[in-house]
């Protein structure tokens, strides 16, 4: 049998009978998936279900994870486990090595330490313990019938792995590092923000409308609390729905106007906030700019490095916007299409200023602006009635999910090989900092790792080599050289001054969580000259030493940064402490009994 077709009036063609069943194979598979899309009101439980638990074998993959292990220089890891334990302690520090963070920050590893136990593995815990708000508002933001099944499995799927990949914003899969990376959680709240915002549902309850509004007020101040930058962005996002989308103006405006109630509150009953605005104040004079609310000043280098790490997303939103432009027909369509694109296009720019002042390259908040683009193609689709506006719409989708499509999948399998490294890899070393609160802590440091014969601080340990000559010799520190200069701190503590909480100029951000001390309140979490203190803004040395009856000064060139601090608070030691004790790395300055009954310290 075959088909007759007609080609420019040369007379007939025929078509092979199972090259035709194939294209109306296709055509049926492509119509069952463009109405897939599309369709936003029928049940889905069962589906969401299964998704959601097939999704579950990652968290569950980490918490069998029998050791937290890293592969980037230390800190980066360190930073988050002292943020907690500073936590417990009852502290509440505001400033890391690079920016001013709230509360949210060190408030997840101190949870995860009260809840499962002091341990590295809070660094695992942390991110498990925040998956259950990212799923849950994921799916209330994408319910009322804004996307069906398939975005909202795939939104949830992109969060949550971004969420609990053991590596950095911008690191190959092979760069593992665990840790609960504040970029990622704030663009993760914020594009549930934004989606929740900017689509509009078909659908709302008394009921849904105030759980949206909570989520929105919820989710705000989150982000206030996380890191200033992605609360300024979802802000943003609020305003644009305000003006842009009728359907959600109001939960956008009272889930922004809830969050800034709350916030004024908390700043009238209590100092946290106050302190928070003390640090950005502190930050932006210490880097002499107006650049004090990010992590780095601005540059044009990495401005091209954002854009080229995504093209990809960047080029589709421009794709798709200018269809829906171009496409639209009639003034209501036309009146939509205007409103996505404008508020896609000034997240996108807003989204492309604040990572150009972070660490990170890929900007995981332009899934969101590409799932709006979504809604307002599925929104015209349900409107047209039709094949093609129905196949359209499973374009966009489809287009949406190459572009995310890289960064999912590594997310995914920096997972699983989190556990498989540790087994294979013969440059992954553990360490066990005795008389710590830490057991199971694995460094990889095979770019500086050396024979234990020539490392420096054993030479300096065993008195063949002088602390002044290894600073002479410029000689940089190696991985195992940290197990030493933890132990011999720890040692001295014990004898000397235990019990006392102690302020290390040295490794600032993680001596007391290794050597199980309490930090003092003004110390900060990573000292960086330019960044954190300078000399035109140096540290409050009143706020510094207030609660820190011991002071631990390295006899040794670590950074520069540490014979900077010195220079700056060395007068305001000697005046209040004196040398208790000293070993071949360390000098420990012990607060004198008048000075520490004076300021209410302990002795």
């Amino acid at each position: 049998m075959t088909v007759p077709a007609t080609c420019d009036g040369a007379g007939t063609a025929e078509v092979p009978p199972r090259l035709a069943a194939m294209v109306d194979r296709m055509l049926c598979l492509l119509d069952r998936a463009s109405a897939s899309v599309v369709e936003t009101g029928r049940p889905c439980g069962r589906r969401l279900a299964v998704g959601l638990g097939l999704l579950c074998v990652f968290p569950l993959i980490l918490l069998a994870t029998p050791h937290v292990f890293v592969v980037r220089w230390h800190k980066d890891a360190f930073i988050p486990l002292e943020a907690g334990w500073r936590f417990i302690n009852g502290q509440v520090p505001h400033i890391d090595y690079y920016s001013p963070l709230g509360w949210l920050y060190p408030a997840l590893h101190g949870w995860a330490m009260q809840i499962f136990g002091v341990s590295a593995m809070a660094l695992i815990q942390a991110n498990l313990l925040i998956m259950p708000v990212v799923v849950g508002a994921g799916l209330l933001a994408t319910s009322g019938g804004r996307l069906s099944v398939w975005p909202r499995l795939g939104l949830v799927a992109a969060l949550g792995l971004a969420v609990l990949s053991p590596r950095f914003a911008d690191g190959s899969v092979v760069e593992i590092v665990h840790l609960a990376n504040y970029n990622r959680h704030g663009w993760a709240l914020a594009t549930i923000v934004l989606v929740a915002a900017l689509i509009e549902p078909t659908r709302r309850s008394p009921a849904r409308l105030a759980a949206e509004t909570a989520m929105l007020t919820g989710l705000t101040l989150a982000l206030f609390y996380l890191k200033i930058t992605f609360f300024a962005w979802a802000g943003l996002g609020l305003m644009l729905a305000v003006l842009l989308v009728p359907a959600n103006r109001a939960v956008a405006f009272f889930g922004g106007a809830g969050a800034l109630a709350v916030l004024a509150a908390c700043t009238a009953a209590s100092d946290l906030n106050i302190g928070y605005f003390h640090d950005i104040l502190q930050a932006k004079e210490s880097l002499g700019g107006t650049y004090g609310l990010t992590e780095r000043a601005p540059g044009f280098r990495k401005f091209l490095g954002d854009l080229w790490q995504n093209v990809g997303s960047l080029s589709a939103i421009v794709v798709i916007g200018v269809w829906l432009l171009r496409s639209a027909d009639g003034v209501a369509e036309r009146r939509a299409a205007r409103a996505a694109t404008l508020a896609v296009m000034l997240l996108a720019a807003s989204a492309l200023a604040i990572n150009n002042q972070n660490h990170q390259h890929h900007l995981f908040g332009l899934l969101a602006l590409l799932l709006i683009l979504l809604g307002a193609t599925v929104r015209r689709a349900e409107a047209r009635q039709g094949v093609a506006a129905r196949r359209a719409a499973a374009g966009v989708a489809a287009l949406s999910l190459i572009v995310t499509a890289p960064q999912v999948v590594k997310d995914g399998l920096a997972i699983p090989l989190n556990v498989l490294l540790p087994l294979v890899s013969p440059t992954v070393k553990a360490t066990a900092i005795a008389g710590t609160p830490i057991d199971d802590l694995m460094l990889v440091a095979a770019q500086n790792r050396r024979k234990e014969t020539s490392r420096p601080l054993t030479l300096v340990m065993s008195g063949e080599l002088s602390a002044e000559a290894h600073e002479a010799f410029e000689l940089q520190l190696t991985g195992a050289d940290v197990q030493l200069l933890l132990d011999d701190g720890h040692r001295m503590l014990s004898a000397h001054a235990p019990g006392a909480t102690v302020l290390s100029v040295s490794f600032s951000s993680w001596f007391s969580f290794f050597t199980g001390t309490r930090p003092p309140v003004g110390g900060g979490l990573w000292w960086h000259y330019g960044r954190t203190f300078s000399e035109n803004s140096p540290p409050d040395a009143d706020r510094l030493l207030a609660d820190a009856d011991v002071v631990m000064l390295p006899r040794f060139r670590e950074f520069d940064d540490t014979e900077a601090m010195w220079k700056l608070i060395g007068d305001a030691v000697r005046a209040r402490y004196d040398i208790a004790a000293q070993s071949p790395l360390w000098t420990l300055w012990k607060k004198r009994p008048d000075m520490a009954h004076n300021e209410g310290g302990v002795k």
